[in-house]
């Protein structure tokens, strides 16, 4: 637990000392998760989440973004892919990213560290004992404060944010943890992420926000949805249909929706 607390604050302080003109910003960091701020070449930020397993390093973080730009999309899933350390995916992150939208970069996070192999050692420290170490300088805490949070966001994504219920972003969060800590038990790295994206599109879209139709998790598991359809067109086939079948019409529709592991493939 000291070794990911170590690289995790060495990591920031390289960002930071590579001073305003990096496009990778950190906007806070746990020992659960890492949260960048990347500016693209027509100064858009995209938000990049590095979510870090207890097994770590051991087992490999999971790199995941809702943004729909299809670049940094490509990116992700190919950092997944390989499977590295998190010092070792940021260097490949800004990298990619930076030769994607023509930016120039003298970020440099692995030099002579050693941390940018594909694993570490860790001799000293095991990481049964992480809820007994926590050092000064890095908490499951150690955060910034969200309006400092909120100003490192664009307007698009303050919205998105604001816009989702309190048992949306509720979901989303217990699905993280689950997630961080290994425990959705089936699919895999790229599917994961893929759903979580479709999630929260649903969640941010028309449809959703008034009340045409709901989805829920079934029993916390990403990959089982429920989903009710509450409004139906009167005149539409569809509700036509739904007459002949059941009168009077029901409240709702229940459709069960489960994902492969391989999805969207």
């Amino acid at each position: 637990m000291q070794s990911l607390k170590n690289e995790i604050n060495e990591l920031n302080e390289k960002i930071e000392q590579a001073g305003e003109q990096e496009r990778l910003k950190i906007l806070s960091f746990n020992v659960d998760e890492i949260l960048f701020s990347f500016t693209d070449n027509h100064d858009k930020k995209h938000s990049i989440t590095c979510n870090i397993f207890e097994g770590y390093p051991e087992q490999a973080p999971l790199w995941c973004t809702a943004s729909d730009d299809h670049i940094l999309n490509s990116i992700i899933d190919k950092l997944n892919t390989l499977g590295r350390s998190i010092t070792a995916g940021t260097q490949i992150l800004v990298n990619e990213l930076c030769a994607a939208f023509n930016l120039p970069t003298n970020l440099d996070l692995c030099n002579g560290a050693g941390s940018c192999s594909t694993t570490h050692t860790n001799d000293t420290d095991s990481f049964e004992d992480a809820d007994s170490i926590i050092s000064d300088d890095l908490s499951d805490t150690d955060v910034l404060p969200d309006e400092q949070l909120m100003e490192t966001m664009d307007s698009e994504e303050k919205t998105d944010l604001e816009s989702m219920k309190p048992e949306e972003l509720a979901s989303l969060e217990k699905i993280r943890k689950s997630i961080r800590k290994g425990a959705l038990g089936y699919g895999s790295v790229l599917a994961t992420d893929r759903i979580m994206k479709e999630l929260k599109e649903i969640y941010k879209s028309d449809g959703c926000k008034t009340g045409v139709y709901t989805v829920a998790i079934n029993n916390d598991n990403l990959y089982v949805w429920d989903v009710y359809l509450k409004k139906v067109d009167p005149d539409s086939p569809l509700m036509h249909d739904i007459m002949k079948l059941a009168a009077p019409a029901p409240k709702h529709i229940h459709l069960a929706i489960n994902f492969s592991a391989s999805f969207p493939f």
